[in-house]
């Protein structure tokens, strides 16, 4: 079976804020346990305030933020899942559509 992907960004900007990555690294930990593969990139520049975001959403930054990435992982991963099977059977329905 094919792992499925999920991609972290953070973003901070200033050492002080890469205690978040502590957070990050306990759910990466947690998303590997379920056969999620994450991808982690970082990116540090001076002065920006912390972001970390999955798959594109946002995160709040607060205390349960590992698990926060946890669910909005698993939320994104269901939503990519029924995009990518309602266009396969509509792409079936289509062709049985034809067929007739």
């Amino acid at each position: 079976m094919a792992r499925e992907r999920v991609y972290i960004s953070i973003t901070y900007g200033s050492i002080d804020d890469a205690h978040l990555l502590n957070a990050v690294y306990i759910a990466m930990a947690k998303l590997k346990k379920l056969r999620i593969e994450p991808i982690l990139m970082q990116v540090y520049m001076p002065g920006s305030k912390p972001r970390v975001s999955v798959n594109g959403v946002e995160v709040s930054i607060r205390a349960d933020l590992a698990d926060a990435i946890v669910s909005i992982a698993l939320e994104t991963l269901a939503q990519e899942s029924f995009i990518r099977n309602k266009h396969y059977i509509e792409g079936r329905l289509a062709a049985a559509r034809q067929y007739q």
